[in-house]
């Protein structure tokens, strides 16, 4: 249950930094919102991972549709360039695309980890 509270409380974070216009915050945190929705869908299948590396192979192994394996890649790379590169930046467009990206991505794996509940 405290795992649905923190998620919660990212998804608002999400909202509010948008409001205030720090996109590149924002899709950091919407990357910390998919990697750990993808560890407890690994955990949950027993898929041994000890990295983000290892965690985004292993949920690869498990995805069948492509558009969210790209979906995936795109938030992990863009959000380690928003969060490492102090000279990129993410504009409104570029962040509906992104928030676009999040939106397949979280809705894909949340069905999945509702399917064995």
């Amino acid at each position: 249950m405290e795992h649905q509270s923190i998620r919660q409380e990212k998804l608002e974070a999400i909202d509010t930094l948008k409001k205030h216009q720090h996109y590149n915050v924002a899709t950091t945190v919407m990357w910390s919102y998919i990697r750990e929705i993808i560890f407890e869908l690994l955990l949950r299948k027993e898929i041994k991972f000890n990295s983000t590396e290892q965690a985004t192979i292993g949920i690869f192994k498990i995805i069948d549709k492509h558009d969210v394996k790209q979906a995936i890649y795109f938030l992990y790379t863009i959000s380690t360039m928003a969060d490492w590169d102090e000279s990129f930046v993410i504009n409104k467009n570029d962040f509906a695309l992104i928030k676009d990206k999040f939106g397949v991505t979280s809705n894909y794996i949340n069905l999945m980890l509702n399917e064995r509940k």
